[in-house]
């Protein structure tokens, strides 16, 4: 009943229907008119109802995929953002690199991780590499760069040289930039390859500027130095920890 409102809560409700695996496909079905039909919904609020109508009507996901793509042919690329982060969510990384012209994705901020994305699930590593290194570069922050380019260079050069370089670069440009977010996918792609004392170091960073996910930060890091077999960091940070938890039996010596 709420989702058949014509408010911003019905909009929240529709967002929750639609993330729910208990859905139905007759729900489903009334979900996509109910969105559909809203005054003020938009794409970010019907790509996550399609997105479940696909996962209960399988027969009906092509269809759908090539609906949503030709209603935006010959639309600008920052009219195409949800619609990129959409296909990308779906794994169509062919589609995404078939309608997009790279000219233009280089140009948008917002449509350009889309656009890596599909790079990188099509495992065209050494493009997504010439593509941030070259000119004209894309429109993303030097921390973005260095976090895409570690990930190229953990692929394309198994002795990990250049793959470490690029994520302490991307650590210090986004200490600089305040993109904690970068910082902890640079840190799990270090853990990713067992570079446990880089991995903890990203950990640590994040912990010291956010309080509110300090512990967790400071677990992980823990865990760094467990699988990194260093019994005297282990017993330093289960120092921190409970000084930080008190009420925590599990680090307390």
């Amino acid at each position: 009943k709420i989702a058949r409102q014509q408010d911003d809560t019905a909009l929240q409700a529709i967002g929750f229907l639609a993330a729910s695996r208990e859905l139905t496909a007759g729900e489903a079905d009334e979900l996509l008119k109910t969105v559909t039909a809203h005054p003020k919904s938009s794409d970010k609020h019907r790509f996550p109802v399609l997105s479940a109508y696909m996962r209960l009507f399988p027969t009906r996901r092509q269809e759908v995929l090539d609906q949503e793509c030709a209603k935006y042919k010959g639309k600008g690329i920052d009219d195409m953002v949800f619609l990129l982060r959409w296909l990308a969510q779906e794994q169509q990384s062919e589609r995404i690199l078939g309608m997009v012209p790279k000219s233009l994705v280089l140009k948008s901020p917002d449509a350009f991780p889309s656009y890596a994305e599909a790079l990188m699930s099509a495992g065209r590593w050494a493009d997504l590499k010439a593509i941030i290194q070259g000119t004209p570069a894309p429109s993303i922050s030097q921390a973005s760069a260095h976090s895409y380019l570690a990930t190229c260079f953990s692929k394309l050069e198994p002795n990990l040289v250049a793959a470490k370089q690029q994520i302490g670069n991307a650590y210090r440009n986004a200490m600089k930039s305040g993109e904690l977010q970068i910082v902890l996918r640079s840190a799990q792609l270090a853990e990713s390859l067992g570079l446990w004392d880089l991995a903890a170091e990203g950990y640590e960073t994040i912990g010291t500027k956010n309080a509110r996910v300090r512990i967790s930060m400071l677990t992980k890091v823990y865990e760094m130095a467990a699988l990194a077999r260093n019994g005297t960091k282990m017993l330093d940070l289960a120092d921190r920890i409970a000084k930080e938890r008190p009420e925590s039996w599990l680090y307390q010596a």
